[in-house]
C-alpha cells in the first residue's frame, strides 16, 4: 500500500527528510516484482530550489521472504535435477538455469549495486544526447531506496504508433545504438550493458527525440574478447 512505502522512505531517510525537504507522494507511481516507485520532491542544497525525483523501494515483505524464495528455487532445481532422464535434459542444465535464476533475483534486491551502476551508465552514455540515464541522487540514497530525477516520456512501444514510418526507424536505431553499439564498442576493459531492456524500462520523450533507459538492477558486463567475438558474429550474420 501507498503507506506502506510512504513509511519505509521515511524511516530510511531519518533525519534527512527534514533536513532536505523532502515530500513523498500519496500514490504509487508504478510496481515491479521487488520494488515500488513512489514520487517526491526535495530541496537541493547545491541549488536551492526543489526538485523532483522518484523513490524506487525495496517492497516490506522481501526481505522477510527472500531467503525463503531462495530456498525452494534450489529445492526445486535438486528434484529437476535428479530426474533429468524423465525430461530429456543433460543433468546440470535444469539446475544451472535455476543458479543463475537466483543470482539475478540477488541482483534486483541489491539497491547499492545498481546506485554504483547508474553512475557508471551516466558517465557510459555521457556523450550521447539522444539518451538519457535517470541521475542518482546520492544524499538520499539507502540499502532499500534509490532516489532518482524523474524522466518524462512514455512506454517507447506507445511512443512508436504515433509516429510515421520514417521516425520509427530513427527510434528503432536509437535503441539498437544504445543497448547494443554502445556497449559492443566501448573503450572500457569490461562494458557494462542493460540485462533487462524490455519496453517498460524504456521511455521516449517525443518532444526532446531522447530515449530513457531505466532500471539497471540487472546489468551484466563483457570484456573485449567478448565483445569481439560478438562484433563479428553480428557481421557474419549480415554476410549471411
Amino acid at each position: 500500500r501507498p503507506e506502506d512505502i510512504r513509511s519505509i522512505v521515511l524511516k530510511a531517510l531519518g533525519s534527512k527528510a527534514n533536513r532536505y525537504k523532502v515530500e513523498v507522494s500519496t500514490q504509487i507511481l508504478k510496481e515491479a516484482s521487488v520494488s515500488a516507485v513512489i514520487r517526491f520532491s526535495w530541496q537541493n542544497p547545491q541549488t536551492g530550489v526543489r526538485e523532483r525525483g522518484v523513490f524506487k523501494v525495496l517492497k516490506p515483505h522481501i526481505p522477510a521472504y527472500f531467503s525463503e524464495d531462495m530456498d525452494y528455487l534450489q529445492g526445486l532445481a535438486e528434484h529437476f535435477g535428479d530426474r533429468h532422464h524423465t525430461y530429456g535434459f543433460p543433468a546440470h542444465l535444469i539446475p544451472d538455469t535455476f543458479k543463475k535464476v537466483r543470482r539475478l533475483l540477488r541482483h534486483e534486491v541489491n539497491f547499492r549495486r545498481e546506485q554504483k551502476t547508474l553512475l557508471e551508465a551516466a558517465t557510459l552514455y555521457r556523450s550521447y544526447p539522444a539518451v538519457r540515464i535517470p541521475r542518482v541522487i546520492q544524499p538520499l540514497c539507502t540499502n532499500t531506496i534509490t532516489a532518482l530525477t524523474e524522466e518524462r516520456g512514455i512506454k517507447v512501444t506507445n511512443a512508436v504508433l504515433r509516429l510515421s514510418a520514417g521516425p520509427r526507424r530513427k527510434v528503432a536505431e536509437q535503441l539498437v545504438e544504445a543497448l547494443i553499439a554502445v556497449p559492443l564498442l566501448s573503450s572500457s576493459a569490461n562494458a557494462v550493458f542493460h540485462g533487462d531492456p524490455h519496453a517498460g524500462n524504456l521511455l521516449y520523450n517525443s518532444r526532446s527525440g531522447e530515449l530513457v533507459i531505466l532500471d539497471w538492477a540487472l546489468r551484466e558486463r563483457l570484456d573485449r574478447e567478448q565483445r569481439r567475438h560478438l562484433a563479428l558474429l553480428f557481421l557474419m550474420v549480415t554476410l549471411r
